[in-house]
């Protein structure tokens, strides 16, 4: 599964092509299933990169996925609920009806 995401990342870096990158942003979306932790990371931080793309498109789409993602995942406190600061201690960031709040007024 690293492998496929790190050959997405580098695909997509830089690309102006729209369909390429909406492409990715579906399999961003199924790692974040995984069971490992370090690829749910990076395809997490994929898809909020996606949300703060430079074309409009772009950043719909990326939330509209991750929204229907999160409802379809069972762990979605572990995704988007905490946060584990620099001295290893577990922190809230968002609760969960924050993050589903702000993903449908991302435009």
């Amino acid at each position: 599964p690293s492998q496929i995401l790190h050959a997405c990342r580098n695909e997509v870096r830089g690309s102006r092509d729209i369909r390429k990158i909406t492409a990715c942003i579906g399999g961003y979306c199924g790692m974040l299933s995984f069971a490992q932790e370090a690829v749910r990371t990076v395809a997490l931080q994929s898809l909020l990169t996606g949300l703060c793309h430079s074309f409009p498109k772009v950043r719909q789409r990326t939330a509209e996925a991750l929204y229907i993602c999160l409802l379809a995942l069972d762990d979605i406190e572990q995704i988007c609920g905490t946060e584990v600061s620099a001295g290893g201690e577990a922190q809230e960031v968002l609760g969960v009806e924050e993050v589903m709040e702000l993903l449908c007024e991302t435009d």
